[in-house]
């Protein structure tokens, strides 16, 4: 008998700490999606339907909003207790392309090249500390050689960042893209390269001219992304953005769809599995995000240029391995190399979740290297022995033109 007011203190006891279990647990399943609210100048006149996933509106008259249905009504109670300002990177700036305008008049020389072009600013990335796989910081080493070798060829400037910004992972290059271009007015273009990606026509000029009206350049199909839905519709990892208010704005609504908070980036992810082709349920990244926001935002689409005319991006399982191939059709009249090679999917510095054996990423990572590396050396009168190796071998010239020399 003694025992019985222990034994219902004990299980009263157990009762509320199941209790705040259970509350803390839903409370951690079903955070509020807030996204930043779309600024004056990217809306649409054309009334379409609020979505708390993209922004302020959201899909378009044609699309069915039964799954956002669905988790509104999951979040609404979340959403009274815990209201949250719409996402949006600090410092916010209204007035951007006013205050870019006053700093050019004042320098009006900084606004282009030697040569007469935009200036461009090229910007990459890799992890802050030392990668895992033994060869990483070695792939990483030729990878940042390769994008100096091809500024320096063509005047762009270029920054390489090891710092964990506002956002990290697969997000890092907003807030970096974003700080560039506040802190570079003289730039026109901010160029993003993933350091997976490499140069491989060190000739070869991004026609500039041609995106005149377009504030956003990505190597994409239309079809594949606004018709099919396709997750590799287009690819986040290579992109150009004009340096403007649009642009500013724009970043901020991308990056509202990866903030870190609660399980946003989870459900998130969940989301753009179910409305993408191609993709699977995992934490959402920024290639899944920009595409959702082009889907329902479409009066984005117009400021997007989706380039298809040349490799701005090309698979480097269909590329790497034809070098060769590519070099002796183009010298009897064939069509060039493709610009850049992408190895997506190949992890160089982690060695984990590899879509491709890290033995044959790299092997052709090597010879895309070599294969871009020979054109730097060949004015100097040097080249690879093969793709494969790294030796070089002096090339005979009888005589040397300073004229043909262009350094």
């Amino acid at each position: 008998m003694k025992r019985f007011p222990f034994l219902v203190l004990l299980a009263l006891t157990c009762t509320i700490l199941l209790f705040h279990v259970v509350s803390l647990s839903t409370h951690v399943r079903n955070p509020t999606f807030i996204a930043a609210a779309a600024p004056d100048n990217l809306t649409s006149k054309t009334p379409v339907a609020a979505d708390k996933y993209t922004g302020k509106t959201s899909l378009g008259e044609s699309d069915n909003l039964d799954d956002l249905q669905e988790s509104r009504s999951n979040h609404a109670t979340r959403e009274l207790l815990d209201p949250r300002e719409k996402f949006h990177f600090s410092p916010q700036i209204a007035n951007w392309d006013l205050q870019r305008e006053k700093w050019l008049q004042k320098y009006p020389h900084k606004r282009l090249t030697p040569q007469g072009r935009p200036q461009t600013i090229l910007v990459t990335s890799s992890p802050s500390g030392p990668c895992e796989y033994p060869t990483g910081d070695y792939f990483l080493l030729k990878s940042i050689k390769n994008k100096i070798d091809y500024c320096r060829l063509h005047t762009v400037e270029i920054y390489y960042n090891m710092a964990v910004m506002e956002m990290g992972g697969f997000w890092v290059k907003l807030p970096i893209v974003r700080r560039l271009m506040l802190q570079h007015p003289e730039a026109e273009w901010i160029w993003w390269m993933d350091s997976d990606a490499v140069f491989t026509d060190m000739d070869f000029e991004i026609p500039l001219d041609r995106y005149d009206g377009f504030n956003m350049v990505i190597p994409g199909w239309d079809d594949a992304v606004y018709k099919r839905r396709e997750w590799t519709g287009l690819n986040a990892g290579i992109f150009l953005m004009r340096n403007c208010q649009w642009s500013l704005d724009f970043l901020d609504m991308w990056a509202a769809l990866g903030e870190d908070y609660g399980d946003n980036k989870r459900e998130m992810g969940e989301f753009v599995a179910k409305q993408l082709t191609g993709r699977g349920d995992f934490e959402i990244d920024d290639q899944a995000g920009l595409i959702w926001l082009l889907i329902s935002r479409p009066e984005l689409r117009s400021q997007v240029f989706l380039e298809t005319s040349y490799c701005l991006h090309s698979y480097w399982v269909m590329v790497a391995p034809r070098f060769e191939e590519m070099l002796a059709n183009f010298e009897t009249g064939g069509e060039r190399w493709p610009f850049i090679t992408h190895f997506v999917g190949c992890k160089f510095c982690s060695g984990k979740y590899n879509s491709t054996p890290m033995e044959t990423c790299d092997h052709e990572a090597k010879r895309a290297f070599n294969f871009a590396d020979d054109q730097v050396l060949q004015p100097y009168g040097y080249k690879h022995a093969s793709l494969s190796k790294h030796q070089v071998l002096p090339i005979s010239h009888e005589s040397i033109d300073p004229d043909e020399m262009v350094l």
